[in-house]
């Protein structure tokens, strides 16, 4: 799973200058998201259509830092 993320990234941050992962699940109706919030700039923010990469982004954040991911 990681190599597949590496060839499609579009942007880099280091795990010391995340702040905080905010991410919120897709509707049937709505498109879900992912915010990333640096410590050094402007927070980043993706959209979710899939239920399925929120499912597994879910757990890569949880793995990553769970003390700074709000899901909403």
């Amino acid at each position: 799973m990681i190599n597949e993320l590496e060839q499609k990234k579009d942007f880099e941050v280091t795990k010391e200058n995340v702040s905080s992962v905010e991410l919120k699940k897709p509707t049937f109706v709505h498109r879900g998201h992912m915010v990333i919030s640096t410590t050094t700039g402007e927070p980043v923010k993706i959209l979710l259509a899939d239920g399925g990469d929120y499912k597994r982004l879910l757990e890569l954040m949880q793995s990553f830092r769970p003390e700074i991911l709000t899901v909403v």
